[in-house]
């Protein structure tokens, strides 16, 4: 029963976030690795795809292939 309502809650919330609000990615900013400012609105008209990696992480030369094609 409480995972049940903890669920529930989840669910209401996340609900409300999607209502209340009418961002998208092209309204979110972010730091890059160097520490400079990016927005999301520089991408518009574009394909994009986002991966969510570890990026200083030593131990992940599987996405050697994936940064040589950015």
């Amino acid at each position: 029963m409480k995972k049940l309502l903890t669920l529930s809650t989840i669910i209401i919330l996340a609900m409300s976030f999607t209502t209340f609000t009418n961002k998208t990615l092209h309204d979110f900013k972010s730091k890059t690795l160097d520490g400079k400012d990016f927005s999301f609105s520089s991408l518009k008209g574009k394909k994009i795809i986002i991966v969510n990696t570890a990026s200083e992480c030593g131990y992940t030369p599987q996405y050697k292939d994936l940064q040589a094609f950015i």
